[in-house]
């Protein structure tokens, strides 16, 4: 019969386990390739995660170098908020206008007894008709005239039968008129009334709206309450400075995420003989040679000179990024050892106080000159970009994977052959033994019967 395996009953042999114990023998060689693959797909991964953080750094070195970080910026404040809004709406002389608010703008209203027609009728709003339907109750008119953007008001069910309309913009050009059977004459009318607004004790021009600019040239106030006199400060022009420090924490702390991750990566130990992934995984990048000089160069460049730069200000450390001052009687830093940077946030505003051109200098701000920003991109370019160092890593590594992968393939189908041949070779052993046993059995019985 095709495929009869004997497994022994013959020979006694336990056929079955010494096929698996050659195989075994000879798959030893797959668990330390299984662990080879572990610890390539891992080093990939790591490799990916660095080329992630440097790229991180980039952008935050190249934000402190853009010249939009050192656009000059002006900043206006109102002394009272819940009266007086104030805006920037452009370049605005620096500082400071007392506004009074004697009048707020209100919008022009007028009230109605509203009084059902029996039959299909129209108000006549500003030359503006909307038709009613019969029998509309005060609610239905409301909403026939609420949906209608171009009647420039909006209706009202104030209770009491009585419907209210009210202008859709304030001040004097607000007022209307509405006419119509269901609506009869004004019960009371309202007229709009224009804001009254005094700048440094000088009155202005009535305003139709609350919201105004002008008055003050590059600012718009919105006029929230009446008010004796509410300062409104506007500062000088120059940099974002909270911008700015935030982009300056944000270099600072995607350096240190690479240093932190890069360091642990380098410094954790292998397993020399793993007995599992989790074993095999550990020092995938332990003491690697490229990732260490990315470091070392990192270091260099943050804490070296930048050429061209001004006596005082061609060092970060100058402007508040270094590796931090020595603290009680301690001789060394813990991040300067581990190599992280920190921020002096005071230092930087000195610096700013001090020279802010020759400060966004240094860093890369002022366009034609090279600055930190630019040699830092220099620096980390060749590294992150397609097709760049790290890119051909993580595709080494990953190559590695599948070469690995492969291997393991070959050897998975050159056992299962070697094992089909096993098999067959005890099954006709066994087959052998059994025909020369009935050989041996039926000479044994002819010799008998002599």
């Amino acid at each position: 019969m095709a495929g009869l395996q004997l497994g022994g009953l013959v020979s006694g042999m336990d056929t079955d386990t010494i096929v698996a114990q050659l195989l075994s023998i000879e798959r030893a060689p797959a668990a330390r390739w299984g662990h080879d693959k572990v610890a390539a797909q891992t080093r990939q991964s790591a490799l990916r995660d660095v080329e992630t953080r440097l790229k991180n750094l980039k952008t935050a070195a190249d934000d402190l170098g853009s010249t939009l970080s050192w656009t000059p910026m002006q900043t206006v404040d109102s002394g009272d908020p819940a009266k007086l809004g104030v805006r920037m709406t452009g370049g605005a002389a620096p500082g400071g206008f007392s506004v009074k608010v004697t009048q707020m703008a209100t919008s022009a209203q007028q009230t109605f007894v509203w009084t059902p027609q029996p039959t299909a009728s129209a108000i006549d709003i500003g030359g503006v008709s909307v038709n009613i339907d019969p029998d509309s109750d005060i609610d239905q008119a409301a909403s026939a005239i609420n949906s209608n953007s171009q009647l420039g008001v909006f209706a009202i069910n104030v209770g009491n039968g009585k419907l209210v309309l009210s202008s859709r913009t304030t001040g004097t050009s607000s007022d209307f008129t509405a006419t119509g059977a269901a609506l009869g004459a004004p019960v009371s009318t309202r007229p709009g009334q224009n804001a009254k607004v005094n700048i440094n004790g000088i009155d202005q021009p009535d305003q139709q709206s609350n919201v105004i600019g002008g008055l003050i040239p590059g600012v718009e106030l919105t006029l929230k309450g009446l008010s004796d006199g509410t300062v409104v400060n506007v500062s000088n022009p120059g940099v974002d400075r909270t911008a700015l420090t935030a982009k300056m924490k944000a270099f600072v702390s995607a350096y240190n995420d690479v240093v932190d991750f890069v360091s642990s990566k380098t410094s954790e130990k292998r397993v020399t003989n793993p007995s599992s992934s989790s074993e095999a995984a550990l020092g995938a990048l332990y003491g690697d040679s490229g990732l260490k000089g990315i470091l070392s160069n990192l270091r260099t460049s943050v804490g070296s000179p930048v050429a061209g730069m001004g006596a005082g200000f061609s060092l970060l450390s100058s402007i508040g990024i270094s590796t931090g001052a020595t603290t009680g009687a301690d001789a060394t830093n813990a991040d300067s050892v581990k190599g992280r940077l920190t921020f002096d946030e005071p230092a930087f505003n000195a610096a700013l106080d001090k020279d802010s051109l020759s400060v966004q200098k240094l860093l890369g701000g002022v366009a034609g000159t090279e600055g930190f920003s630019q040699s830092f991109k220099k620096l980390l370019d060749p590294l992150v970009t397609t097709n760049g160092i790290l890119d051909q890593r993580i595709d080494g590594a990953g190559k590695e994977v599948t070469r690995i992968a492969d291997k393991v393939t070959r050897l998975d189908d050159r056992l299962t052959a070697k094992e089909a041949l096993l098999r067959r070779q005890f099954t006709a052993m066994e087959s052998a033994m059994q025909r020369s046993q009935a050989q041996m059995t039926d000479l044994a019985a002819r010799l008998g019967t002599n």
